[in-house]
């Protein structure tokens, strides 16, 4: 995970994304609203969700800002979701490695 330049957690996300989703939802969780600002790096610290699980998929319908808490409670955070679905990262690598 990569840790951006207004408190925002993201992997394979770039820059310009991050920021269209602060000026979209606002420095809170989109879930529970949380803004709270972390002491140290004076930054509310949210983490771009993935609604589908879909870590490729970074449609603007695909992403939202959510606090960590809402993060690990969300049913595709992390190997939530491991197996259910991700047919598309299967397919995927079948085709890298030749087989498909």
């Amino acid at each position: 995970m990569v840790s951006g330049e207004r408190g925002i957690v993201a992997k394979n996300i770039s820059g310009h994304i991050r920021r269209y989703l602060i000026e979209k939802f606002g420095k809170k969780c989109f879930l529970c609203g949380w803004t709270r600002i972390n002491p140290t790096t004076k930054r509310v610290p949210l983490e771009i969700d993935h609604i589908n699980g879909n870590a490729e998929d970074n449609s603007e319908d695909n992403l939202r800002l959510i606090c960590p808490n809402c993060h690990s409670l969300s049913p595709t955070f992390r190997n939530l979701n491991k197996g259910k679905g991700r047919s598309w990262r299967t397919a995927k690598y079948l085709k890298k490695a030749g087989f498909a």
